[in-house]
């Protein structure tokens, strides 16, 4: 079968939501989702049909906006919930997202990601184009990989293995470029344990940059400092001026400590500009290279990036090789063993 543009696309009962979302500001919600199908009584619009269609269709997806808001009043995250319901409401079968959680924070996605859940279980076919792995983990039940404009496979939900991704996305086995200790047990469960037994037999217990309940006394790293440090060498890099984007972490004291950093040093960088911010790369090499794909998708122009660790800042470095965009700067602060081999 041959889909010839927009049109022919509808005649399939397929549903397409871009990145860059183009609904109707002046309408209302009902008005938008019925737009091009709206009931008629006689001649005339009948808008209490559209009011009383929309509420239900917008109560079953959580919404708690009603069909007489006004679409220019609605969030990012809203207005895609309007764009579910329009495909709901056309009947149609295949809705295809693309790259939908590019310009939302993480509490967006979260609620984005529950909303999807409820048409999929209802039978509607969903294609999810994503460069953010852990949403591709979550959703998908088969996941195909395109690089460079071609097909290279599907994989199975059980067969998606972040390595079987991450080598079709960039073309060639990882395995021996990032190599990972590994450590039998829970290694939290033993500092806690250790913790409560030693004063019994008179150990001094000292926890460095970790939490372990009982210890005698806690020593941390200044991330504050290293992340102002890290902050600097990279505006010296960008020579004071340029557009730079946070490929951010799980918000523990240390990640959001490393982004504070960054007060002190912009204040005195006018020139610099935080493009984006909000993307989560859960701290892991693959994290940071689903993430920089999506950004550079995004982003046409970047001058710098700054990593929250080194095993984020490798998976970085891989997107930006991939893409034959290497003229930035990237800066991590961690100093893991990984990013030692790598430099």
């Amino acid at each position: 079968m041959e889909i010839e543009g927009p049109l022919g696309a509808k005649a399939h009962d397929i549903a397409i939501i871009y990145p860059a979302l183009a609904l109707s500001p002046n309408l209302t919600v009902a008005e938008y989702i019925y737009l091009g199908r709206e009931p008629k009584r006689g001649s005339r619009v009948d808008r209490a049909a559209m009011t009383a269609g929309c509420r239900g269709l917008l109560a079953n997806l959580g919404a708690t906006f009603g069909p007489t808001a006004l679409v220019a009043d609605l969030s990012i995250a809203e207005q895609q919930m309007v764009e579910v319901a329009r495909a709901l409401n056309a009947n149609s079968r295949i809705l295809v997202m693309d790259e939908p959680t590019t310009t939302l924070a993480a509490r967006e996605t979260e609620r984005l990601l529950a909303l999807i859940r409820r048409p999929k279980a209802e039978g509607l076919a969903i294609i999810y184009i994503s460069h953010r792995m852990t949403e591709v983990y979550e959703l998908a039940e088969r996941v195909s990989v395109l690089r460079d404009g071609g097909y290279v496979g599907t994989l199975t939900h059980d067969e998606a293995k972040p390595e079987s991704i991450v080598r079709m996305m960039v073309g060639r086995d990882l395995s021996n470029f990032y190599k990972k200790e590994h450590r039998g047990g829970n290694t939290g469960s033993v500092v806690l344990e250790v913790a409560r037994r030693a004063p019994a037999v008179g150990i001094i217990v000292v926890a460095v940059d970790t939490a372990a309940k009982g210890a005698d006394a806690t020593v941390t790293t200044n991330n504050v400092q290293a992340g102002a440090i890290a902050w600097q060498y990279l505006v010296e890099k960008m020579g004071g001026k340029g557009d730079m984007v946070i490929v951010n972490g799980p918000q523990v004291c240390s990640v959001t400590e490393r982004v504070k950093g960054r007060k002190a040093v912009l204040a005195k960088s006018p020139g610099i500009r935080i493009l984006f911010s909000d993307q989560e790369a859960k701290g892991s090499r693959d994290g940071g290279l689903a993430v920089m794909q999506s950004l550079l998708t995004r982003f046409p122009k970047i001058d710098g990036v700054f990593a929250i660790n080194d095993p984020t800042g490798i998976g970085v470095e891989l997107t930006a090789t991939q893409q034959h965009r290497t003229s930035f700067p990237i800066t991590a602060v961690d100093d893991a063993p990984d990013a030692e081999a790598q430099l």
